[in-house]
């Protein structure tokens, strides 16, 4: 039984045959199309459950294909990739609502896989609204530090903190959806993500939406940066007299945090010892201060964030396996912007606006060109890399100083989608076969059979690229 229809759209037929076998080997029944109407007719005889369309294809292009299938086939899910990535079709991208966008990589072949499996697995599936029409303005795609709509915008508490994630991709939709769910519960929850994905902002979101945002306390512990020695008094508080210097009684972050959300922030340097009694406190509700004698009860919900491979150091002894199914009764996913590069223009949009705003500034509209550097560019730092680059220019009005700040952070070579560096033919063949010959456990007449090809067919491939053993 396969995993689901999909739906390949490119006029390169010799690529569409490679990837044909790809999706086949992975469980998928595929149909292929070389151009708009041939998809269009695709659609109309067939169930399509998802759509991977390049943009480069014959009659009315890729944008206008999607536009059909997001106006008369609301339930496919599209994921756009190409070539030639540009400001105008991630923005269009964006407003089809489209499950991915992607740029060609090197290994187009599983990046593909992987965006399909994750369009059949979007709690949105079967429910994406038709756009609405827009005018050539809203359509622009340069962007200015004002007109930004309220809906779009990351929220701000009043010390100026970001309590939303923006973003209009499904992936970070699906991150939303996953937010509004835990947040009706007491679950503990461990968000996991690269440095400056934003975890912490998605943390605050769990808190802000528990029981209707009745929750009372938002407390958060950086545990990198607070030593061994301080953090069981940091966390648990102490009495008066409990260590030389205790002239008072302070509480703890866990009881600043009563009614409300304790936030450990990269839980995963926290030393063994204090994970013990971490996890006792998680067991039993309950923790004495330091130099107390007196039990007291917790009414707090547990929040962990970690870039750390926390299974790894689990293995090696650094991090309690217990601790971590305590914390991880739900897990959250923040990706990496270069997994949702399309939601770029959308959060530069905001950050002009938002440091216009702080710095009382109205910076020029960002040039298209530069908008593509923005979405090609890796942002190893994330979210609040970008951020840092887009407050630097509202103070400066200088689109100069992007450049040259993209440029130096990558030794001087801004990073490009060229075709030149795209994945051959030949790896993309050489990866479908070597995945069939694994899956049929090296019997190459059903392998070929997965392949649609004949067995002496494979056998020449088989050859050629030097498959004859399992390793």
């Amino acid at each position: 039984m396969s995993k689901g229809n999909v739906l390949l759209v490119d006029d390169d037929s010799d690529l569409l045959g490679v990837m044909e076998s790809l999706f086949r080997v992975g469980d998928y029944a595929v149909i292929t199309a070389t151009s708009d109407e041939m998809a269009v007719r695709a659609v109309t005889e067939n169930k399509i459950d998802v759509a991977v369309v390049d943009l480069a294809i014959p009659d009315g292009g890729g944008l206008s294909l999607v536009g059909r299938l997001r106006q008369n086939h609301p339930e496919i899910q599209i994921i756009i990739f190409t070539g030639y990535p540009s400001t105008e079709s991630a923005i269009e991208a964006v407003r089809f609502q489209v499950s991915d966008y992607l740029c060609k990589p090197q290994d187009m072949g599983r990046t593909l896989l992987s965006a399909v499996d994750r369009a059949l697995c979007s709690p949105l599936r079967g429910h994406v609204d038709a756009p609405a029409a827009q005018s050539d303005s809203e359509r622009s795609p340069s962007v200015s530090g004002g007109g930004v709509k309220e809906h779009e915008l990351l929220e701000s508490s009043p010390q100026g903190t970001r309590v939303a994630l923006i973003g209009e991709t499904e992936i970070i939709k699906s991150v939303r959806s996953r937010i509004a769910e835990v947040a009706q519960s007491d679950l503990t929850v461990l968000i996991r993500g690269e440095s400056g994905t934003g975890k912490s902002i998605a943390a605050r979101m769990i808190h802000e939406a528990s029981n209707g945002g009745n929750r009372a306390s938002f407390v958060q512990i950086n545990a990198p940066a607070v030593p061994d020695a301080l953090m069981e008094s940091e966390l648990f508080g102490y009495e008066k007299g409990a260590f030389t210097g205790a002239e008072r009684q302070k509480p703890g972050r866990l009881e600043l945090a009563a009614g409300g959300t304790l936030f450990l922030d990269e839980i995963g340097s926290i030393s063994p010892a204090m994970q013990s009694k971490l996890l006792e406190v998680i067991d039993t509700k309950q923790f004495m201060r330091v130099g107390g004698r007196e039990a007291l009860r917790l009414d707090v919900r547990f929040v962990g964030a970690t870039n750390a491979p926390l299974e790894e150091m689990i293995r090696r002894g650094e991090f309690r396996m217990d601790l971590l199914y305590r914390l991880n009764q739900v897990s959250i996913y923040l990706p990496p912007l270069r997994e949702h590069s399309a939601d770029i223009p959308l959060l530069a949009e905001y950050f002009m606006h938002y440091y216009g705003q702080k710095y009382g500034r109205v910076p020029s509209p960002l040039p298209a060109s530069i908008l593509a550097e923005l979405m090609t560019y890796e942002w190893p730092g994330n979210v609040r890399e970008l951020e840092a680059v887009i407050a630097r220019y509202v103070l400066t009005n200088n689109v100069g100083l992007i450049k040259e700040t993209l440029a130096g952070r990558t030794g001087g070579k801004a990073h490009e989608t060229k075709p030149q560096e795209f994945a051959s033919l030949e790896n993309i063949e050489k990866d479908a076969i070597q995945a069939a010959l694994v899956k049929a456990r090296w019997n190459q007449r059903k392998a070929a059979g997965l392949l649609g090809l004949s067995y002496s067919a494979l056998r020449r491939r088989v050859a050629k690229f030097n498959l004859n053993t399992e390793t």
